[in-house]
């Protein structure tokens, strides 16, 4: 069962420490707390609600809940990401 979105919101990581994933495959959403994605998509972590699922916004800005096992983290955090692309 996933977690309610609207529960613990304040226990989001700092947003330096957050980091991002990408999809590994496509994925349909199978309830309104989950997400669906297509391969390649970007996500910025906001939390690990458990082993099997990160709390995730995408780059469309939506928030919502994706399977650990069909992310990847990146390693990089938003900052090094942003400080990149200005260089």
């Amino acid at each position: 069962m996933l977690p309610d979105l609207t529960r613990n919101l304040t226990a989001r990581l700092p947003l330096g420490e957050r980091g991002t994933a990408f999809g590994l495959r496509v994925l349909a959403g199978r309830n309104k707390n989950e997400l669906s994605f297509e391969k390649g998509a970007l996500f910025t972590l906001i939390k690990e609600s458990s082993r099997d699922w990160f709390k995730v916004q995408a780059a469309d800005g939506k928030f919502g809940y994706v399977p650990a096992n069909y992310v990847r983290r990146r390693k990089a955090t938003i900052e090094a990401m942003a400080e990149s692309s200005r260089s």
